[in-house]
């Protein structure tokens, strides 16, 4: 008898724990939606099958809907759910409109054979975030709609996603705002992860409010598809920091839709459409590369009272309208606001009329906007440039090219505040005639300048100082009366150095390396003089005609190529130890050697090639 007790008691105790136990979370469920036609709040349990609101760890199965169907996932919800279904196959629309969080744990599709699978954020009383872990697509008639409300007064709730979202056939609505309020700024939409497009639409409704947004935080990738916008002002604002995305659908509605690069620090993008607007704000370089080449005005912001805004190309790219500083709502560093352009090493042109003046932001207490126009071995082209305006400053960085497009009467004026590198060219390659030349004046120093156009320029006026280096390509280099001292001049035969003006002018040339200019030396009235001074080696290859007098002041100076390499009319004269080669019988007037050079060397070389002069 004891020894059942014994055996009893442990039984019981068993039994009297799992009567006290605490029990077990509810199995997860599906519940499906028991109307195919009629619509309703989500926490009301009697629209489901069975009884009850699918919440944390359950399924929720919209069956397809015969008539249009808006089913409200409302406030009194649990903002939890594990999969949410969409079997949409009748011509109709099946809505879920979000209006509270909702986080999702398993991908949601979006799709309909015949229909539409809706899936709208549209918050009624705060923000509201969709968020599905493994991400949304949109398939073909599937919709992901974000909506903003504007209930009352200035208050305006906005929609985010968090999740990757991929548009595969169907649509990504930026939709309309549900406007009874009174607010009139931006109203935004936001995916907090990266966007895909393939193929379908993405379309902004900004019929009520036209600053209408998208912005997206991560990448964006889209390669085919359409973009769209109701109203000009909607935008498509990139917000990723150093994130790299692609933008190349099928087509876009450019004169509507502004491309905004918009993160404090680094970004860039990869365009394979034509763009409209492209701006750059905040602070940190925005990387814009281009397969169709082509955009429309670039405006940049100032973001940071610290940092540079500063958009560089990575491709050749065409602007129809000069780059443009906007107002912004940063404060200033010291009154001032720092905006960049870095060609790097490509092209970015810009339209063939008006030129390009940089303005001055109208930002509040802004009192200087400075320019960092840079590219080392890059180009900024326009028509012409103005940078003598006295709130902004303009600095040109190493190695840049400003090339002027511009036709007759064209002015280009680089004088101002700021700083033009050593390194920095100035080029000319219009079509101006000769009767009314483009012209350039600054009065800072201009190390290195070109002509390669078929037209001609006019210098006006320089800074004093040796100019680094002069090639006249083809085209003309009037210096219209004033004195220009040339460290390298070089040239092609097409080239021609002049001076229109009747004063007495000199083109002193050459320092310690060797350089070649095969062009014309001539001048249509007043007096031309040759001077060569620098250690280094002139070689002149063309039929000069310039009336004044040639004087070989240091190195040597070569000629080469012909007859007429100085004109008949003109006087050469030697200074000690200097050196004049000839490689044909040239048509000098005279050479004259002044007492000074008796007993130091000079020497007449000629060609060993050639047997006789």
């Amino acid at each position: 008898m004891q020894s059942l007790k014994q055996h009893v008691a442990p039984l019981s105790f068993i039994l009297s724990v799992a009567l006290f136990m605490p029990a077990g979370p509810a199995p997860a469920a599906v519940y499906t939606w028991t109307s195919s036609t009629t619509g309703g709040s989500w926490s009301v349990m009697n629209n489901w099958t069975p009884t009850g609101s699918p919440t944390t760890g359950d399924t929720a199965s919209l069956l397809n809907a015969t008539a249009d169907r808006v089913i409200f996932y409302d406030p009194a919800t649990s903002g939890t759910l594990s999969t949410l279904s969409f079997t949409q196959s009748s011509a109709f629309k099946n809505e879920l409109q979000v209006q509270r969080g909702l986080t999702v744990t398993n991908a949601i599709t979006l799709n309909s054979s015949s229909g539409t699978a809706r899936l709208s954020i549209l918050g009624t009383s705060a923000d509201t975030t969709l968020t599905s872990h493994a991400g949304i697509t949109v398939n073909g008639g599937g919709m992901l709609s974000l909506g903003n409300n504007n209930p009352t007064s200035t208050t305006i709730y906005s929609p985010y996603v968090n999740g990757n979202v991929t548009v595969s056939g169907g649509v990504l609505e930026v939709a309309d705002v549900n406007k009874a309020g009174t607010y009139a700024g931006t109203a935004f939409s936001v995916l907090n992860n990266n966007l895909t497009m393939t193929s379908g639409t993405i379309t902004v409704n900004n019929a009520t409010i036209t600053g209408r947004r998208l912005q997206v935080s991560g990448s964006v990738n889209v390669s085919g598809g359409a973009v769209t916008a109701t109203n000009s002002g909607a935008e498509f604002w990139y917000s990723g920091v150093g994130v790299s995305s692609t933008f190349a659908p099928s087509s876009f509605d450019s004169s509507r839709i502004v491309m905004i690069l918009g993160a404090s620090g680094d970004q860039s993008l990869a365009a394979g459409i034509n763009l409209g607007t492209v701006q750059a704000r905040a602070s940190g370089i925005k990387t814009f590369s281009s397969t169709s080449g082509t955009f429309g005005q670039l405006q940049l912001f100032d973001g940071s009272a610290t940092a540079t805004t500063t958009f560089r190309l990575a491709s050749n790219a065409t602007a129809t309208s000069s780059p443009a500083a906007q107002s912004f709502g940063n404060t200033a560093d010291a009154g001032r606001i720092d905006l960049g352009i870095d060609t790097d090493k490509y092209v970015l042109t810009l339209p063939a009329a008006g030129g390009f003046t940089p303005n001055a932001s109208t930002q509040a207490g802004v009192t200087n906007t400075v320019w960092n126009l840079s590219g080392t071995a890059g180009t900024l082209k326009a028509a012409l440039f103005n940078f003598n305006s006295g709130s902004t400053t303009v600095n040109i960085g190493q190695g840049l090219v400003l090339e002027a497009t511009g036709g007759n009467s064209t002015a280009n004026v680089l004088s101002g505040s700021g700083t033009i590198n050593s390194t920095a060219t100035f080029r000319y390659s219009g079509a101006a005639a000769s009767a009314t030349p483009a012209t350039l004046t600054s009065a800072r120093a201009i190390n290195n300048l070109e002509v390669a156009g078929t037209g001609a320029l006019r210098l006006l006026s320089l800074a004093a100082g040796p100019v680094q280096s002069v090639r006249v390509a083809s085209g003309s280099l009037d210096l219209a009366g004033s004195s220009l001292a040339v460290s390298a001049l070089s040239g092609s035969a097409g080239g021609t150095i002049t001076s229109s003006s009747n004063a007495a002018v000199t083109l002193t040339a050459g320092d310690a390396t060797s350089t070649q200019f095969n062009g014309v030396i001539t001048n249509s009235s007043g007096t031309l003089q040759l001077t060569k001074v620098g250690a280094g080696t002139l070689t002149l290859g063309g039929s000069n005609t310039f009336n004044g007098l040639t004087t070989i002041s240091e190195g040597t100076l070569k000629l080469t190529g012909g007859s007429n390499r100085l004109a008949t009319s003109g006087t050469l004269t030697f200074a000690p130890a200097t050196t004049l080669t000839l490689d044909n019988a040239q048509q000098l007037s005279r050479i004259t050697v002044p007492d000074t050079s008796y007993g130091s060397h000079l020497s007449l070389a000629r060609d060993p090639s050639r047997s006789a002069y």
